[in-house]
């Protein structure tokens, strides 16, 4: 991990490349989920899922690891910067790769994106619509269980904040890992604002150029947010671009 040369607090980038809420339906109770059975198959003999080779999540994950947390799950939300930094991707590509050795649930606040907006999710267990066992599945190619954005809107995730807490205070009691995922090609900032303060770590998935004042505005709205532990996640360079580099 190193630090990028930009002139506003630079961002992390990977090495080697790589509030008071308005009245609200009575809302699940905060004991610990068991929405999903827990896998039979022992833990050897499961076919991992194929990493990306575009990131280097080894990497990535050691970082995540360095800020302390006790007791409870740790929180990571992964956001774009602009729609090439593939902020899915990342997510989805870093929560496979924990739930290989630890109990990992990926969270999809993106109602256009894998969770669907027919089926309920977080949206529908924030405003007390649906329970755990509603909207927590199973991914099928591995031991990650998966939570969509649900058939509501985002914004109830801003007009109810104490939903939000006891929902994620409820999930980290089941697992280890919860990664975020925010939708769109940029941030919305009012979700952001409201995510943020609640995690651990912000990944920004972006491939722009450390000194591109694109990436510095979204570093530092992050900053703004409440973001504590704050880095930049990119595509490794492909071998052979690295071979042509050193030949030239």
């Amino acid at each position: 991990v190193r630090a990028a040369p930009v002139e506003a607090p630079a961002p992390w980038l990977l090495a080697q490349a790589p509030a008071a809420a308005s009245a609200a339906p009575v809302r699940p109770e905060p004991a610990r989920p068991d929405p999903v059975r827990q896998d039979p198959v022992r833990q050897d003999v499961v076919r991992p899922d194929p990493v990306d080779p575009r990131y280097d999540f080894g990497n990535l994950v050691a970082r995540l690891e360095r800020g302390r947390v006790e007791d409870r799950a740790r929180r990571v939300l992964v956001a774009p910067v602009e729609s090439a930094g593939n902020a899915g991707d990342v997510a989805r590509g870093l929560a496979g790769v924990l739930s290989r050795t630890a109990k990992t649930l990926l969270v999809d606040l993106d109602p256009n994106g894998a969770g669907s907006t027919t089926q309920p999710g977080l949206t529908d267990l924030v405003a007390g619509e649906a329970s755990f066992s509603d909207v927590i599945r199973r991914d099928g190619a591995s031991r990650l269980h998966l939570l969509g954005a649900g058939r509501g809107k985002t914004a109830i995730l801003t007009r109810e904040p104490e939903g939000l807490d006891v929902s994620l205070s409820a999930l980290e009691k089941t697992y280890e890992w919860i990664v975020c995922v925010l939708p769109g090609e940029e941030p919305d900032g009012a979700v952001m604002a409201t995510v943020a303060p609640r995690m651990d770590s912000v990944v920004l998935a972006s491939n722009l150029e450390p000194a591109n004042q694109d990436l510095v505005r979204a570093y530092e709205a992050a900053q703004a947010a409440g973001a504590r532990d704050l880095m930049v996640a990119r595509e490794q360079a492909a071998p052979e671009q690295d071979s042509a580099s050193a030949a030239a």
